[in-house]
């Protein structure tokens, strides 16, 4: 069987900007291959990492993390404030699934951290 697919979207953001693994570690100090393994393996990627690596690409963190901001709409009749409870619980529930992927302690500083982070990137 093969292995799932990232995530995130570290892979296709650098392919976008015609990058190598190298060009784009040397961008955030670290090896080729630690860039191959952000690439593959959404365990390796802190808040602060996702960060970084939005402001190398210009994108809103949850571009890299592969947040999908727009909600999903029955009639196509909501209010902002509908739209907006949608976007906040999707960047929960992101966030705590990201986390729970994570080899270490979910601290939840870092939960509320990187949702708000979601919430804050997504467009209204």
């Amino acid at each position: 069987m093969p292995p799932a697919p990232p995530r995130n979207r570290i892979r296709l953001l650098r392919e976008a900007q015609g990058w190598t693994q190298r060009d784009l570690a040397a961008r955030l100090g670290c090896t080729g291959m630690t860039v191959c393994r952000y690439e593959q393996d959404d365990d390796r990627l802190y808040p602060s990492l996702i960060r970084q690596l939005a402001e190398i690409f210009a994108c809103p963190p949850a571009e890299v993390v592969g947040f999908d901001p727009a909600p999903h709409s029955e009639g196509g009749t909501e209010s902002s404030a509908d739209v907006d409870k949608a976007l906040l619980e999707q960047a929960l529930r992101t966030a705590h699934d990201w986390l729970n992927r994570q080899n270490r302690p979910v601290d939840i500083a870092d939960w509320a951290a990187l949702a708000a982070t979601l919430y804050r990137s997504s467009p209204r």
